[in-house]
């Protein structure tokens, strides 16, 4: 029985992240607020050429943990695209930082219609995906679990919840940590 072409293997050499120069997983210590800025401006003209209004609240003074920055990115590209593609009703998109010397987290809301419980509930869950009032036809309904476990992979947590008529994923870390 032949296999056919399209199920065969198309490249067969393998390269670890590790050994991957393009894709730096090195564990570095960041200045979380100037990092959380660039993604941020890097998003800019997407979110206010949708029509968003974009708040930004990030602390001027210097906020540093341990983290890889090449993945830790992944959790905050992830709910900012989320928040353009799934926020169908609202005007705001909002990026902050907050940190109590200990923990740092950082919130990045929308003021689009809530998220259905019963999604939200299994959110995280992979292949979790679709949403009446969030409705869209892409996504693969793995960003979420995805950036959760980058996020415990950083000896963290990502979570949602619905405040003050937003919906508010927090990614929270610890900044004290020697080691991942």
């Amino acid at each position: 029985m032949d296999i056919p072409t399209s199920c065969r293997r198309r490249d067969t050499s393998y390269q670890p992240l590790s050994e991957n120069e393009e894709y730096n997983v090195e564990l570095q210590r960041v200045n979380l607020c100037e990092y959380l800025r660039q993604l941020c401006a890097e998003y800019y003209d997407e979110i206010t050429g949708a029509g968003f209004e974009f708040d930004i609240l990030i602390p001027d003074d210097e906020i540093s943990a341990l983290i890889y920055p090449h993945l830790f990115s992944r959790i905050i590209s992830n709910l900012l695209s989320n928040a353009v593609k799934y926020n169908k009703t609202g005007n705001v998109i909002s990026a902050k930082l907050f940190s109590d010397n200990e923990k740092v987290s950082i919130i990045v809301s929308d003021d689009g219609e809530e998220i259905d419980k019963e999604l939200s509930d299994k959110l995280f869950d992979l292949f979790s995906r679709g949403d009446k009032a969030r409705k869209t036809d892409g996504g693969t309904g793995l960003g979420h679990a995805i950036s959760r476990l980058i996020a415990r992979r950083h000896v963290g947590e990502l979570c949602y919840q619905r405040r003050n008529h937003m919906n508010c994923f927090t990614v929270t870390i610890d900044s004290t940590n020697t080691s991942i």
